[in-house]
């Protein structure tokens, strides 16, 4: 793998706070994707190191949404590689994506405000549905503390800020 300087073309060197310690390394490099004769996105380099919250703006049709898509298994790329850490990655589905350490947070969230936080993240495709008891609970409260929340696993999400229901999301 090249090194993150080189990695991301397009977007620049990495940059990551000072005395952050990035806890993994997400590459896509030289990624396509076409829908038809439609280009969405054409030898396209990107980096984002673990733990690093980055924002991708452009022009309505610059294949922002189409990026992303691709690096959630959402879709797959036509042409390039995927890595983590180095390795490459064969995403079949957002599962497989999860499952490697990646999600994604669209501005429409995927919770329903009636339910609880605990009956969302109960929700969750490949999650056991388990959380009712104690020791899912307590795996619950966990998750949701390493994104400094301390939410009760009752509290209806409706309740929630906005800010709060993107990190129930993330968990």
């Amino acid at each position: 793998m090249s090194s993150p300087d080189t990695a991301l073309g397009v977007a620049g060197k990495l940059s990551v706070p000072f005395g952050h310690r990035p806890t993994s390394l997400y590459v896509a490099r030289g990624v396509s994707k076409r829908f038809g004769a439609q280009v969405a996105l054409q030898d396209i380099d990107f980096a984002v190191a673990g733990g690093i919250i980055m924002g991708l703006v452009g022009a309505n049709g610059a294949g922002k949404s189409t990026l992303l898509k691709l690096l959630s298994g959402v879709l797959a790329p036509d042409q390039g590689d995927l890595l983590l850490d180095g390795r490459p990655l064969a995403m079949r589905s957002m599962l497989d994506a999860w499952d490697s350490g990646v999600a994604l947070v669209s501005q429409e969230l995927n919770l329903f405000p009636a339910l609880t936080v605990g009956e969302n993240l109960a929700l969750v495709p490949g999650r056991p549905r388990g959380l009712t008891g104690s020791a899912g609970r307590e795996a619950a409260r966990v998750m949701l503390h390493a994104l400094g929340l301390a939410t009760d696993l009752r509290t209806p999400v409706r309740r929630l800020s906005l800010a709060d229901r993107q990190l129930i999301e993330l968990t």
